[in-house]
């Protein structure tokens, strides 16, 4: 058993920000947290959808600790660890984030949507140039939205290998997930059509939070309850790489 799981060895993390705190790194002015358990990440990441935890939690491997909080399964490349890395868009794969955008910011999706059931958990670390962000938001408040019924209701088609048609709600043994990525699910019906046009405004309204990698060791996200991006490109960005783990 890892040492984390002990009790002795427990990280500070930092709860969700409030409404009127845009970045993490404002709610990291306030008074140190009491340093919780693996227990009490994960109850605080099911009540938020996402959790950050300091520079100590990189006492443990990222994959140690993504075993931790569930199973570890391979992307397309075949990796446990991948490594990714800001590129231009010539340097990139085709149909990738990176083909489209380049170095510039990313925007708010959910990581394998393309999946039949998208990767339940992203464990991300970020080492090298730490100042580009990580931006998360609950993708759930959509649903408060005047498009919530259209959501519901709407159809696309997943691509990837083998193309298949998805909703953007979903649900495994119970529990309710919500997927949506602007570059690999195309409109396959007339709701899937009004929310495509209606979404942008939806997330430009929803309650986005800045991760501060510099202070930040660990972030943990439930894939299928909120988005994640990239932040925007520093003056003179040097290597930065981040580390990404999908668990189911």
């Amino acid at each position: 058993m890892h040492r984390w799981l002990m009790g002795p060895q427990s990280f500070h993390f930092f709860p969700h920000p409030s409404p009127q705190s845009s970045t993490l790194s404002l709610m990291l002015e306030t008074p140190a947290t009491p340093r919780m358990s693996l227990s009490d990440a994960m109850s605080a990441l099911q009540l938020q959808g996402w959790v950050a935890l300091d520079r100590e939690s990189r006492e443990l491997p990222t994959l140690a600790l993504a075993r931790a909080v569930g199973q570890p399964i391979s992307g397309n490349t075949g990796n446990l660890i991948k490594k990714l890395v800001p590129k231009d868009s010539l340097d990139a794969i085709p149909g990738t984030l990176s083909h489209v955008y380049g170095r510039a910011d990313f925007p708010l999706h959910t990581d394998t949507a393309f999946w039949p059931v998208p990767a339940r958990y992203l464990v991300m670390r970020v080492t090298g140039d730490t100042r580009r962000a990580t931006i998360v938001a609950p993708f759930p408040e959509c649903l408060d939205s005047t498009i919530a019924s259209e959501v519901a209701s709407s159809v696309w088609v997943a691509k990837g290998v083998r193309p298949f048609y998805c909703s953007m709600q979903f649900r495994v043994s119970g529990e309710v997930g919500l997927r949506y990525d602007p570059l690999t699910m195309v409109p396959a019906n007339t709701a899937a059509v009004r929310v495509q046009s209606g979404l942008p405004a939806v997330l430009a309204r929803l309650s986005a939070f800045s991760v501060d990698w510099e202070t930040v060791g660990t972030v943990i996200i439930d894939n299928w309850r909120a988005l994640h991006g990239r932040g925007s490109e520093p003056t003179g960005e040097g290597q930065r790489v981040l580390e990404r783990i999908y668990v189911r």
